[in-house]
């Protein structure tokens, strides 16, 4: 947080290090009731109700909520009332206790915003009367409203709650203590401190305790309010991330401030070009333009999802024959740039959902060519089969094809996974799809038919409602696609309607978010579109599911489609032209993807690799990577020599694949990294290590038995100083702030270097807004949500390579720039 930042204290108090809670560094919480002397109960005073709504007395802007998240379903209602009753109750005033960062406390929508933060900061900078009152009521300066706000996270009041309420009366902040209902949208801060009334602009701060049952209410009382169930929130440890429970589905997520993006993701294969194929991720906020975000060499993404703050990708290479990795790869990203190998799984992956705080994956086993397999994960790497059969009484050969979460429960497609070409004429006389339902992801109810003799190609819910996108093959000459949808609003008693608008395309994905449904579809082979039925993809929108209307066109086919979060506002670059290329720039020069710089260049690089696995990849670290035209070395510390070549993808990505000399029993080392250049000239990527075989050159050949991530920067033939300043060094003036390289101001950048000394740990998480850059150093808080704490880490940058330093060292040598002083030297 800025200097200009300053929290006083209030109810309960937050006391913090200098460096504050935005920066998750040394945040120490302390919780103070305010009471009358002797501990005895507030004073009974006045208390407003106000309905989530209305905007309540004196409102201080105008509105600043936004989005029609709908009312808390059944599941969410049950969920926060069994919370409630874990609370602890003050023994003074009866209210119930609640920590503000505990998991699930606050609601929201992993489908839009509640509230925007930008519309309040704009209205109170046109209003400098207001805006002075405002920042007074917060303890910061009205210049500091901007970068407070930016701190906050919008949620949704899953309780009513007591806040200390401020109304702007006669050019003053008059506070008045206030019941808010849930279904309030709110900005809790670091903590999950409540701090802005969306509704009505109104600050708020915490509240002085009093017993509701002996207050004074003022305002309407709602149905079912009840002092005893009114909430107060104490401030959590800072947390970058809250995790929230949605509204719509129940479904947990995590959510941080108000630079989030909500985004549909979708992923495309051009199956023109020579295989393996290159999945292209492109996004769209509306449906209607889609810009590219990314690429995931090498495979073919075939089903995409959003759950826990993370994007996971199911893909593979069926094409390849004797592939010795397993079918189905995950991928991981967390803004839709940048893409990281999590799992393996050894059999075909054909639905993928989030919900609960479980992912759970569907398909069947290779091995057989049948019977059904669920997989599930809490973190996405690590996976184990959850089911292999469904209820009694359901088809035969069949296998969950299409996967969805929604209202506390998963909802699947049940399918044949090769159904004999006769199943397709119309007139059958069984359905040739079922649904089957799971609460936990295990046990899965005995399937029901779809309606409308169709297979389901997809399972999307929203607004209280499944749907299932069919696609009904027309023999003919040619023959055609009948497109339908199965609605049902408990997953067990559908109604088909005709899905007016798809015409004769098919449905291969669809969504819903925002409030809009989205489905993408390919055009059928008889409907006259010039080419196979994958040649193009058309997005198609709906608000009820029944009506739908063009909203874009993609010149590949489109395999997944979901809807999420970025934790930043994506710079992407447009979306392949209808031409199949990629649209120049004005300058008529090929534009790179976010996040990648020029061609793989030759030369040397030193590697950081960070093992998943404990294996003898670990020894890649440190490890000096040479890059010719089409061939590699790799030297490592010990003096292992590997060899092999390069393959140049596009502007940026690349393959290397490398081997050892075989040993006496005729296995090899082999090593295979993938990945892209940054815009620094730095590599990074995904690698695998492995023993196998020596079949011809490269690591292909090797059985494949850990995989890794990895960065390389470009390195000069001068030997890399030690990290860390030198005790006697003497002070260097800061590089200058436009020295920073371009691209490596990012949490990528700092975890990269952090775990590079350690196994690669999912706990550790770094915020966009937690990091400060100045030439080639950056100061970064990282907050580790194993053991519950904060910390501050120090870069810097010599000779390409990012390395972790001493503070104190490097603090009391004055080295440090000034523009990231405060952050590095004065937090823990």
């Amino acid at each position: 947080m800025p200097a200009s930042v300053r929290r006083h204290p209030r109810g309960w108090l937050v006391f913090a290090a200098s460096a504050v809670a935005c920066a998750l560094v040394a945040a120490t919480v302390f919780f103070i009731a305010t009471r009358n002397p002797g501990n005895a109960p507030a004073v009974a005073q006045t208390v407003t109700l106000v309905p989530s709504t209305t905007p309540g007395p004196n409102p201080f802007t105008e509105t600043v909520a936004s989005g029609t998240p709908g009312a808390a379903t059944p599941t969410v209602l049950a969920k926060s009332a069994a919370l409630r009753k874990t609370l602890p109750t003050d023994r003074d005033t009866h209210l119930l206790v609640a920590t503000g960062t505990i998991p699930g406390l606050y609601g929201g929508s992993s489908q839009l915003h509640v509230c925007d933060p930008p519309k309040l900061v704009n209205y109170l900078k046109a209003h400098q009367d207001k805006a002075a009152a405002w920042a007074g009521v917060e303890g910061i300066e009205p210049a500091g409203i901007g970068a407070f706000v930016a701190t906050l996270t919008p949620v949704l009041l899953n309780s009513d709650t007591l806040v200390g309420n401020h109304g702007y009366q006669d050019g003053k902040a008059l506070p008045h203590p206030t019941v808010l209902q849930a279904g309030t949208a709110v900005l809790v801060d670091a903590t999950g401190t409540p701090r802005v009334q969306c509704n009505c602009g109104n600050p708020l701060t915490p509240p002085v305790l009093l017993d509701l049952g002996t207050a004074t209410t003022t305002g309407p009382a709602w149905p079912g309010y009840s002092p005893a169930a009114v909430t107060v929130i104490k401030p959590g440890t800072a947390s970058a991330r809250l995790t929230l429970v949605d509204v719509a589905n129940g479904t947990t997520y995590q959510a941080g401030p108000g630079s989030d993006t909500v985004l549909w993701a979708a992923a495309s294969v051009d199956t023109a070009q020579p295989t393996p194929w290159t999945s292209t991720i492109t996004t769209s906020s509306d449906g209607r333009a889609w810009t590219k975000a990314s690429a995931i060499h090498g495979e073919s993404v075939y089903q995409l999802a959003y759950g826990n703050g993370i994007w996971l990708a199911a893909a593979s290479r069926p094409w390849e024959t004797g592939r010795t990795t397993p079918p189905t790869q995950l991928f991981e990203s967390t803004d839709l740039r940048s893409w990281s190998q999590v799992a393996s799984l050894a059999d075909h992956v054909s639905g993928l959902s989030y919900g609960s705080g479980t992912w759970v994956a569907t398909g069947y086993s290779v091995s057989t060519g049948n019977g059904t397999l669920a997989w599930q994960s809490t973190d996405a790497t690590h996976w184990g089969v959850a089911a292999t059969t469904l209820g009694e009484g359901g088809p035969g050969l069949q296998h969950l094809a299409a996967l969805g979460h929604g209202n506390g429960q998963w909802l699947g497609v049940v399918a044949d996974p090769a159904p004999p070409a006769a199943t397709f004429a119309a007139a059958l006389p069984a359905p040739l799809d079922w649904t089957s339902t799971s609460t936990d992801g295990r046990t899965w109810k005995k399937p029901v038919p779809l309606p409308g003799k169709a297979t389901g190609a997809a399972v999307a819910y929203g607004a209280g409602t499944w749907l299932v996108a069919e696609n009904k093959w027309v023999p003919g000459s040619p023959g055609t696609n009948q497109a339908s949808v199965a609605l049902s609003r408990d997953g067990t008693t559908w109604a088909v309607d005709p899905a007016t608008g798809i015409g004769t395309n098919s449905f291969t994905a669809a969504g819903y978010g925002n409030g809009t449904w989205m489905a993408a579809t390919i055009p059928s082979p008889g409907s006259g579109s010039g080419g196979t039925a994958m040649d193009s993809a058309t997005f198609f929108t709906s608000t009820d599911a029944k009506k739908w209307s063009a909203a874009a066109t993609l010149p590949h086919s489109v395999q997944a489609l979901a809807f999420g979060t970025v934790q930043a506002a994506l710079q992407t670059t447009p979306a392949p032209s209808p031409s199949g290329t990629d649209s120049p720039p004005a300058s008529g020069t090929a534009s790179p993807a976010p996040g990648v710089g020029s061609a793989l260049a030759n030369g040397n690089y030193s590697m950081a690799v960070a093992p998943e696995v404990s294996c003898h990849a670990s020894t890649l670290n440190g490890a000096v990577l040479t890059v010719g035209t089409d061939t590699s070395t790799l030297v490592t510390t010990s003096g292992t020599r590997f060899t092999g070549q390069v393959v140049r993808q596009g502007s940026s990505g690349f393959t290397i694949e490398q081997v050892t000399t075989a040993d006496s029993s005729g296995k090899v080392l082999g090593i295979k990294l993938e990945g892209s250049t940054v815009a620094d000239g730095s590599l990074s990527g995904e690698g695998h290590a492995g023993r196998g075989a020596v079949q011809g050159p490269g690591a292909g050949q090797a059985q494949p038995d850990c995989h890794f991530t990895f960065t390389a920067a470009p390195t000069h033939a001068a030997p890399v100083p030690p990290a860390g300043p030198s005790p006697t060094a003497s002070p260097t003036p800061p590089p200058s702030p436009s020295a920073s390289p371009a691209g490596s101001c990012t949490p990528r950048t700092v975890l990269g270097v952090v775990n590079a000394h350690q196994p690669a740990s999912k706990a550790l998480t770094v915020s966009p807004q937690d990091i400060r850059c100045s030439g080639s150093w950056i100061a970064a808080g990282v907050n580790d949500q194993a053991n519950r704490a904060q910390y501050t880490v120090l870069l810097h940058r010599v000779n390409g390579i990012w390395t972790r330093v001493d503070r104190q060292g490097a603090c009391t040598a004055n080295q440090v720039p000034p523009e990231i002083r405060q952050l590095a030297c004065n937090s823990n």
